[in-house]
């Protein structure tokens, strides 16, 4: 169905064309068709005060050349003037609201509008100068400027140009001029319809290259920065801040740091008795734990196996053993479910001061909760030591 919206098949792209990205395509061409109308409507707005006032008004009132005919040229300039007018005011008011169905229809009704009053001033051209180049240039210019969904452009394009054969038929005598008009607007028309599909489809086409390179971009920085398993930041990402938000970030050496690491008890048993997969559910479950206690300044990464990492930002020792306590309470607390078995866990902490602002500081600070780590688990485990 999505490829069928499209009118394409990007099973090329290696990625799934969701609802949210249809939404995102939509929302790009309304901003395209939003900048080319502003500029379309600002122009042509100009251009038909200077028709209005130095062509129209003036051979209704002076009498140069047929009133009637200029009556009508001033009736459709008028319908044009105030087409995008209109336009101009829309686009202001529904600038931040691109949801509204009227703005949906914004770009369609515009150049229907606008493309039926050059269909009556093409025929007028036709009665004074002989010739239709007004209507195929906006035609052309229409076609190509402004983005509308096949098979909306077919109706678009269509209704303003059977008026304009309408009026050919109706008002043209010659019969060699009305042949060659008709069928040079029409050979027009056809390619303008071709133009404007095309157009489209290759606007869409590039945006969905957009949004696949985001897409791969987003998966390659999850791939470098996360745990897969876990979802927690890796090591190597850890590290990656620990050098540029706080070995970079003089702010830092005014602030209360801690390093919390943190090891699951006898795991390897965990695997041993129930499996890698059991083992790897009570990592996640370990992970969602941390997660939900730590605070939004703090950072928590998957070291390695079965050790995580904690860095405690702007808190006191006082405060980060709390946090600890409280985490290595709810992991004891809540048995893990796998299999109709039921996976009771605890988990040791080592925890210390981060003093100094430099790589080595960092190194000696987790060398120093390490060492705090392995005195838990030399005494007894489930528990926190702190070494400062």
């Amino acid at each position: 169905m999505i490829n069928k919206f499209l009118n394409n098949n990007y099973e090329e792209y290696k990625v799934d064309i969701t609802s949210e990205h249809i939404n995102q395509i939509n929302d790009k061409i309304k901003k395209t068709n939003y900048k080319r109308l502003l500029i379309f409507s600002i122009l042509t707005t100009v251009l038909e005060v200077i028709l209005i006032i130095f062509n129209d008004i003036p051979v209704i009132f002076k009498g140069n050349g047929n009133v009637f005919i200029g009556k009508m040229y001033l009736l459709f300039h008028s319908l044009i003037l105030i087409t995008s007018s209109t336009v101009l005011i829309l686009l202001r008011i529904y600038k931040k609201k691109r949801s509204s169905k009227i703005y949906n229809f914004i770009a369609e009704t515009t150049v229907l509008l606008g493309m039926t009053c050059m269909a009556f001033i093409g025929a007028l051209d036709q009665i004074t100068i002989g010739q239709i180049t007004s209507y195929i240039t906006i035609l052309i210019i229409c076609g190509i400027a402004i983005l509308i969904k096949p098979p909306k452009n077919y109706l678009v394009y269509s209704v303003p140009h059977l008026i304009f054969l309408y009026l050919t038929f109706r008002f043209q005598e010659n019969q060699n001029i009305l042949l060659d008009i008709v069928v040079n607007s029409t050979m027009y028309y056809i390619c303008v319809l071709l133009i404007s599909k095309v157009i489209y489809e290759n606007q869409v086409e590039h945006i969905v290259k957009n949004i696949v390179l985001e897409a791969t971009n987003k998966k390659l920085e999850y791939i470098s920065n996360y745990d897969f398993l876990t979802n927690l930041f890796n090591r190597r990402y850890f590290e990656d801040v620990i050098k540029t938000k706080i070995t970079e970030d003089k702010n830092y050496e005014k602030k209360e740091i801690a390093i919390g690491v943190m090891d699951i008890d006898h795991f390897k048993s965990v695997n041993d008795k129930y499996g890698h997969k059991a083992g790897d559910i009570v990592l996640q479950e370990v992970a969602k734990i941390i997660t939900e206690n730590i605070g939004d300044t703090d950072l928590t990464a998957r070291w390695g196996g079965e050790e995580f990492i904690i860095l405690f930002a702007d808190k006191s020792i006082e405060s980060c053993e709390t946090i600890a306590n409280k985490i290595r309470e709810e992991i004891e607390r809540n048995d893990v479910l796998f299999d109709n078995s039921s996976i009771c866990v605890t988990a040791s902490f080592g925890l210390t001061k981060f003093e100094g602002n430099t790589e080595k500081d960092f190194s000696n600070g987790f060398k120093k909760a390490d060492e705090a780590l392995y005195l838990a688990k030399k005494n007894g485990r489930n528990r926190i030591e702190c070494l400062y």
